[in-house]
């Protein structure tokens, strides 16, 4: 008996511990379901507030593009501002709307197009620049679709690139406010119907006009001008050779009467080397390219002197030759170029010692300016120039017969004209006067005294020496 009730009252306890799991599981159960039922109402509560956030009241604006370093910033600011603002439209709906049309976004129509078939109504890019001392210049620029019209464009400048996402959202609420606020123009008045068309008159038959003819290129005509211009500014190397004649008339002036000496040359034949070389062309396309060096050199090829009547006959041999140097700048203003040089020179007249002519030779510094343009066509270029030639030394030859430079100043002024074909060849023929006005100390305060039988003089003296040169030859351009 005692074991039937032990085993009645454990069955008892097992059956009231049962009971208590299923209530507790049903509880459970009870509870998760009202938790499930709150979640999914709050969820579609949230869904529908973003949603209505998501879809603001306001035109239609697709946000296309933001270039530039930093843009990923620039474009998050710019979004961040403008979603609760406007209706943004995806640009992937832009873009698929111009694949499916197939026309050109950038281009008036193509983009009105693209917009009415998105549904977008402005376009708003982007530009971001760097700009000096660390900082960045984003621009905003928002056209209207349907017209092409400007609506809003401004630049705003930060100090570094962490402040272009605050930069990009202020700009995003000026351009809202400009959209919103943007009335597009009244379209314009459609054309009036055409007229109908006048009948033909009878017309004498004439000659065409010669302004209407296609001119072909290098041709020699007006067309040719600016292409010769071009091809000039390109010009590296330009080498010149010609061969010309010069005459020499030389002035002695003394303290006496008998010290007057006149000289004249006969007129001798002259052979004459240039080249300018401008480095920088190949380098750059800046105004250095237009910066070079320059060299002249002329020797005569056979001397002859005529001295004056009242002094010993006699024809000495010699030579005559000019070196010129420097660095030289070209300033092409359309079909005119202007030039300026400045450089070192020397001009010798080396003569055989005699008693009638002496050698004179000179050193000076070269500036000179100048100038060419073309006559209507490349092959017609007329060119001038002037050098003024401040006097910085005497050869030793003339210190020994006149004394050492105590003063002086020379000239040169030059004319010409020059052509050039298309594939490079040049020629040129050009005119030149130098004048050289010197005066020596002479002789009398140096240790040594004039030699007997020669030129040299003990008085100070003036020189006037002055050289026609005309040469012509040809060139080439690389």
């Amino acid at each position: 008996m005692t074991m039937q009730a032990a085993k009645t009252a454990s069955s008892a306890r097992l059956a009231a511990r049962r009971r208590t799991r299923q209530r507790l599981g049903a509880l459970l159960l009870a509870l998760l379901f009202v938790i499930g039922c709150v979640a999914e109402a709050d969820a579609r509560r949230r869904r529908r507030r973003r949603r209505k956030r998501a879809r603001p009241s306001g035109p239609e604006v697709v946000l296309l593009s933001v270039a530039g370093p930093q843009a990923r910033r620039a474009y998050r600011g710019l979004y961040r501002g403008l979603r609760r603002r406007v209706r943004l439209v995806g640009r992937r709906k832009f873009f698929r709307a111009v694949k499916k049309l197939g026309v050109d976004p950038t281009s008036k129509g193509g983009l009105a197009a693209a917009c009415d078939k998105a549904g977008c109504k402005f376009v708003v890019r982007g530009v971001v620049k760097r700009a000096r001392r660390r900082r960045y210049e984003l621009t905003i620029s928002v056209t209207h679709a349907a017209t092409g019209s400007s609506v809003f464009e401004k630049t705003y400048t930060v100090r570094r690139a962490r402040r272009l996402t605050r930069s990009a959202i202020r700009a995003a609420r000026a351009l809202a406010t400009a959209v919103r606020d943007y009335t597009p123009p009244p379209p314009p008045p459609p054309p009036p119907p055409p007229k109908p068309p006048e009948p033909p008159k009878p017309v004498a038959k004439a000659e065409p006009d010669p302004a209407t003819i296609a001119k072909k290129p290098d041709d020699g005509d007006d067309g040719d001008t600016d292409k010769s211009s071009k091809k000039r500014d390109d010009a590296m190397i330009v080498a010149r050779v010609g061969v010309g004649i010069s005459t020499r008339d030389l002035k002695l002036v003394g303290p006496s009467d008998s010290d007057q000496r006149k000289h004249g040359g006969g007129v001798f034949p002259e052979l004459t080397i240039a080249a300018e070389i401008y480095p920088l062309v190949p380098l750059t396309k800046s105004f250095a390219r237009h910066i070079g060096v320059w060299v002249t050199f002329s020797q005569a090829l056979a001397v002859s002197t005529q001295p004056a009547a009242n002094l010993p006959q006699d024809d000495p041999g010699g030579t005559a030759r000019q070196i010129l140097g420097g660095v030289l700048a070209r300033v092409p203003i359309g079909p005119l170029e202007l030039r300026g040089a400045v450089g070192l020179g020397v001009r010798d007249f080396p003569l055989d010692d005699n008693s009638a002519v002496p050698s004179m030779s000179y050193r000076f510094v070269d500036i000179s300016v100048g100038g060419s343009i073309p006559l209507g066509t490349p092959l017609a270029v007329f060119s001038a120039s002037f050098a003024a030639r401040p006097l910085v030394g005497a050869g030793q030859d003339t210190a020994n017969a006149l004394g050492e430079l105590d003063g002086g100043f020379a000239f040169a002024v030059g004319a010409g004209f020059s052509g050039r074909l298309s594939f490079g060849l040049m020629y040129f023929a050009r005119f030149e006067f130098q004048s050289y006005n010197v005066d020596y100390a002479g002789l009398g305060g140096t240790a040594r005294p004039p030699l007997p039988g020669t030129f040299e003089r003990a008085a100070a003296s003036n020189a006037v020496d002055r050289y026609i040169r005309a040469w012509a030859g040809l060139g080439y351009v690389f």
